[in-house]
């Protein structure tokens, strides 16, 4: 019997494709193409996932990387196109909270940014997780074994008796 219940947020509760808008908003916004952003963000997106930059900085390094000479927004453009585009799936949803009134424990274990989960808390996607791990107040990304050790720490529960819900499989 299982104890335990780990759910990733990106494409499991929450359904969205913010990648897409948010690379053309950022074309938009700096006046550079989709595809030298897209290799910027294979390049530097972890620094935002772990919390060793700041979106701030990270837009630093994008104008400074890129030659752009458009200012950085006082808006949050990490916001913009995910606010735009927040979706949750109520099917999951309502496997959680019936989960939770099992008495079966119920975490979050998802790589995101600070803004994202400033967002999602506001919104209130949270509430039915007694444990949430964000890869941002960690500084580790999965799949790294620490962060899922340090969920199940924090669940009190040990990796057998404990399921692990994710839409990517190298997770």
């Amino acid at each position: 019997m299982f104890k335990a219940v780990i759910f990733d947020i990106g494409g499991v509760l929450q359904i969205q494709d913010v990648n897409g808008p948010l690379a053309k908003d950022v074309s938009k916004t700096f006046d550079i193409p989709i595809n030298i952003f897209e290799s910027f963000r294979q390049e530097y997106e972890q620094k935002l996932l772990k919390g060793e930059w700041s979106e701030e900085r990270y837009w630093q390094k994008f104008i400074k990387e890129t030659n752009s000479s458009r200012p950085i927004p006082n808006e949050s453009i990490l916001l913009r196109q995910y606010k735009k585009n927040f979706s949750i799936d109520k099917k999951v949803l309502q496997i959680i909270k019936k989960i939770g009134k099992e008495k079966i424990k119920l975490a979050c274990l998802t790589d995101t940014q600070k803004p994202h989960t400033e967002f999602n808390k506001k919104m209130g996607l949270y509430e039915s997780f007694e444990v949430c791990v964000f890869s941002h107040d960690t500084g580790m990304c999965k799949p790294n074994p620490k962060i899922y050790q340090l969920c199940l720490k924090k669940l009190g529960t040990l990796p057998e008796e404990t399921i692990y819900i994710d839409d990517r499989e190298s997770n």
